[in-house]
């Protein structure tokens, strides 16, 4: 609303000194740049904003959903948790192996059946908010996308945790989407 207000007071402006023949080139420069970055700003807050829905889909999509796995066969999943400096714990959940071809790959988990309402915190996923990724049986190229794994990792104050998270995936043709949801019980082990 703001920047609408002052759009209008330099537009006024303008016309102001158009009237008292003063050189409008600068005026029209800056209103050229002006519209560039609104434009540029309301394609980001689109692509946000899209992403955000995705994110609130994946996140009910995984509550929501009764039959869960507890491995793949089209992958290999491993867990981890670690205690950090501050008595916090942090996890990982390692996704590699692959067995079939995983282009597109979207990873999205939940930890201890949070509601969507209740939380405060961002959940661990990959694919939802940031660049695509795939993995392809014995194929490593970064600069195209093919990792030889995925990781997803949180935070959590608790030392034991009930992680639920989807798997998706598309094929080689982009026609066949692929899901699995799978459930780990994942727990702080003192060495």
């Amino acid at each position: 609303m703001r920047i609408v207000k002052r759009l209008s007071v330099f537009i006024t402006v303008l016309w102001y000194n158009y009237r008292r023949g003063i050189c409008m080139y600068r005026y029209l420069l800056v209103i050229a740049i002006c519209i560039c970055m609104l434009s540029g700003c309301a394609k980001k807050d689109a692509e946000t904003n899209a992403a955000t829905e995705l994110y609130e889909s994946y996140y009910t999509e995984v509550l929501n959903t009764k039959n869960y796995l507890d491995s793949s066969d089209y992958f290999s999943i491993s867990t981890e948790m670690t205690q950090l400096s501050d008595g916090t714990y942090r996890y990982y959940v390692i996704i590699d192996n692959p067995k079939t071809e995983m282009y597109h790959c979207r990873i999205f988990a939940v930890e201890n059946d949070i509601a969507f309402a209740d939380n405060d915190k961002m959940m661990p996923s990959l694919g939802v908010f940031d660049t695509d990724v795939s993995l392809v049986p014995n194929q490593v190229d970064k600069s195209k996308g093919l990792m030889k794994g995925l990781v997803i990792s949180g935070e959590s104050s608790e030392d034991h945790i009930n992680l639920k998270f989807v798997v998706e995936w598309r094929d080689q043709s982009n026609k066949q989407v692929v899901k699995q949801y799978i459930q780990k019980e994942l727990q702080f082990n003192k060495k």
